[in-house]
């Protein structure tokens, strides 16, 4: 039990410190405590989702993940699809409100989503896009660059791959059902 709780400790105390790093890197008013990162998944428009998962304290919170049924766009617009997500969550008010929204994408995910989320909202929000792990603020012009081993970039990279796989599970569900 000692070295449980030892152990629980010293990762409780890590990732503490590696979440107060990303708030002074993005310059973030308040402690990122919860966390929620979009994805979208489809095929050409088909069956599309969208997922929120959330972090707390850095851990996940799975009982706080939810699945949006993307409606009313038929092609592939994943900048579409991801305004339409991050507006209907916008209007849960009886969601805690996040600390950081991390959307899965660069710069035109960015653009497309920033002006639509609440005035509260955009100070918190940033794009992780995968190719070079680049993330992107909407008050900055160039991507910040960090080492892809970096702890910060860990972090983050492992939130945006279970948002991918959360939503590709919902998607793949929802092609399945269809065949039936």
């Amino acid at each position: 039990q000692n070295a449980h709780d030892y152990l629980e400790k010293n990762l409780n105390n890590k990732q503490s410190s590696v979440l107060l790093n990303l708030q002074k890197l993005l310059k973030l008013t308040n402690f990122p405590n919860r966390i929620e990162v979009y994805d979208i998944s489809n095929i050409q428009g088909q069956y599309a989702v969208g997922s929120m998962i959330v972090f707390t304290d850095g851990k996940i919170d799975s009982d706080q993940y939810r699945i949006f049924k993307i409606k009313g766009i038929k092609q592939a617009n994943d900048t579409a699809m991801l305004k339409q997500v991050l507006q209907r969550r916008a209007k849960h008010s009886e969601w805690p409100a996040p600390d950081l929204i991390v959307l899965d994408g660069g710069k035109p995910q960015l653009n497309i989503v920033y002006p639509a989320l609440p005035k509260a909202w955009q100070s918190k929000v940033i794009a992780l896009a995968k190719k070079q792990e680049e993330i992107f603020l909407p008050s900055k012009p160039k991507s910040l660059k960090i080492a892809k081993n970096n702890p910060i970039s860990l972090l983050l990279q492992h939130m945006r791959n279970q948002a991918h796989r959360f939503a590709i599970n919902h998607y793949r569900k929802q092609h399945s059902q269809s065949y039936k």
